[in-house]
């Protein structure tokens, strides 16, 4: 046979059409259901959790030809009104945002409602960004950014209540549950919790 060596290891290792058509109709799976969020680097995580040997750019590739484009998250635009006379915390964080544990740093939590002075009563301090200044507040901005680019963007609610279901959704069954985070190691946060409590 002539057949040169680099044509038999390309035939050798070509993708079987149908497995490549099933990894592509994975990735539009994942694309629909992340609401086009995800781009090649957590698409290939995802699939990788999903038992597939894929890397970074081949998921490039499929997502290319599953018409899977990622969206573009908009420019920030400032829109935290500053000007009031409520009490105001000093910057106690500091920007340290990287915790040795859980339950050191809050920045918010839908399960856990305190009461007025209640911060104090359990031994809470409270910490604020200085006024002005966004990247002290840089971990907050960031997960509303997620939501409005991820989530929100080109959704349409006829009430508030059907915009409120959306947003606990996003926040319990994506962001917490499944969503991988770079600052994690491509980990949801619920199971890094579950570890972590289990350790």
């Amino acid at each position: 046979m002539e057949v040169s060596r680099s044509g038999f290891y390309a035939w050798r290792y070509r993708e079987p059409d149908e497995r490549r058509k099933a990894l592509q109709q994975e990735v539009r799976d994942i694309h629909d259901q992340k609401r086009g969020s995800y781009g090649s680097r957590r698409m290939a995580k995802e699939l990788q959790r999903r038992g597939h040997s894929v890397g970074r750019y081949q998921a490039r590739s499929l997502m290319q030809d599953a018409d899977a484009t990622c969206r573009q998250r908009r420019r920030w635009r400032h829109t935290t009104d500053s000007e009031h006379g409520l009490p105001v915390a000093p910057n106690l964080l500091k920007r340290q945002f990287t915790v040795p544990e859980p339950n050191q740093a809050w920045v918010a939590d839908n399960h856990r409602h305190l009461d007025p002075g209640g911060l104090a009563e359990h031994g809470f301090r409270a910490s604020m960004s200085r006024k002005g200044n966004c990247w002290d507040n840089a971990v907050m901005e960031r997960f509303f950014g997620f939501l409005k680019s991820e989530w929100l963007d080109g959704q349409r609610y006829w009430t508030c209540q059907a915009a409120r279901r959306d947003v606990v959704a996003y926040i319990e069954m994506e962001y917490n549950s499944c969503r991988l985070h770079s600052t994690l190691d491509y980990h949801a946060p619920r199971e890094v919790g579950q570890v972590a409590a289990a350790a």
